[in-house]
């Protein structure tokens, strides 16, 4: 078993093909790095006018998780551009805050961040093919006020799955928020827009769809103490070995924290 003490990174490639046949590149990167003291390879991969910000962040908590979502950005994006100097990369914020990609040579490559504690994910994709990620701890102290959020629709989606309370609740905060992320609102829209009218269970993957947005679907992971989910367009096609994959690598590296 690895040590939770250590710094971990998996970076999985992932190809969706829409109904045309027309396929999409798109990564998916996660990281745990429990202490700053192992930042120090994502502090070099800092872009200048990153470096310049980090410095100027005084509290450990605030550094660690800028450096989660850098990190895990940066490599996600590093891949599907082929760059193999992320420093090259900068991840700067909109107008709403969201990441905005900015390389030399491509500008039509966006990500999504999330963190959580320690662990840091990421998914990079072209903007042809808009995608969201959200990762959370699951917390039975959250239940109340989550539970309060709750459309009728939705506690009749979730009455049937075979989980606790709390993990069905954060599959679907974690859902709403990836798909937030995708509208470039965050948590400023009021979550009834994004109310989840169904959930499935297939191929032991877990998938639900959005009353209001029926274009996209989310796929979400329960790993260990954590559920992490991705929302995209219905239209696109992962293959189901692709999917399982993508579970073991998040397995490896947030299972142990």
């Amino acid at each position: 078993m690895t040590s939770s003490s250590q710094q971990r990174l998996t970076t999985a490639e992932m190809v969706a093909k829409d109904r045309a046949g027309r396929s999409y590149r798109v990564c998916i990167s996660a990281c745990h790095i429990p202490l700053i003291e192992n930042c120090t390879e994502a502090i070099d991969l800092l872009h200048p006018n990153e470096v310049e910000y980090f410095s100027s962040l005084q509290y450990e908590r605030r550094q660690r998780s800028y450096l989660l979502g850098r990190y895990s950005a940066k490599r996600a994006a590093a891949v599907l551009i082929g760059e193999d100097q992320p420093d090259k990369i900068m991840i700067d914020r909109g107008i709403f805050t969201q990441p905005i990609v900015v390389h030399a040579n491509h500008s039509n490559i966006q990500v999504s961040i999330s963190h959580c504690d320690n662990v840091g994910i990421s998914v990079g994709f072209p903007e042809a093919m808009p995608m969201g990620i959200d990762i959370e701890r699951i917390d039975n102290r959250k239940i109340e006020t989550l539970t309060a959020q709750m459309t009728a629709l939705e506690q009749e989606a979730i009455r049937w799955l075979p989980y606790s309370a709390s993990v069905k609740l954060m599959l679907l905060w974690t859902a709403k928020e990836a798909l937030s992320k995708i509208l470039k609102t965050g948590l400023i829209i009021n979550f009834k827009f994004l109310e989840i009218d169904h959930f499935e269970i297939k191929d032991g993957l877990i998938y639900s769809c959005f009353e209001g947005f029926p274009q996209f679907c989310t796929l979400s992971y329960i790993v260990g103490d954590y559920v992490c989910s991705i929302t995209y367009p219905k239209r696109a096609l992962f293959a189901n070995e692709t999917l399982h994959g993508l579970r073991q690598n998040l397995i490896q590296v947030i299972s142990d924290t």
